[in-house]
């Protein structure tokens, strides 16, 4: 024998835990039975209907505005760095007549 002991890897590792350890994993009481809960209607009083009694209220397609498209990303940076284009132009002329 080469001094290692053959059991100990089929051993689980809390059998070297002190007693109050070892308790925090004893199996727990199984829960109680609870009867599952009486649903507070039926489902024959209850009755299904569709939207064609609020199609009235709907808004005329022909009356909807066109929606209005947002900017993309490139469109922001692109607008963004026209700005800080016309800025630095609107600074250099200022001060090139004090030159």
């Amino acid at each position: 024998s080469s001094g290692i002991n053959a059991e100990w890897p089929l051993r689980p590792g809390t059998q070297f835990l002190p007693a109050n350890l070892l308790a925090l994993f004893a199996p727990r009481e199984p829960l109680p039975y609870i009867a599952p809960p009486v649903p507070k209607h039926s489902n024959e009083s209850c009755t299904l209907s569709g939207i064609g009694q609020f199609v009235h209220m709907f808004e005329d397609p022909e009356e909807t505005p066109v929606p209005q498209k947002a900017p993309s990303r490139a469109e922001k940076k692109e607008a963004k760095r026209k700005a800080k284009k016309e800025k630095s132009t609107d600074c250099d002329s200022a001060l090139i007549p004090l030159l």
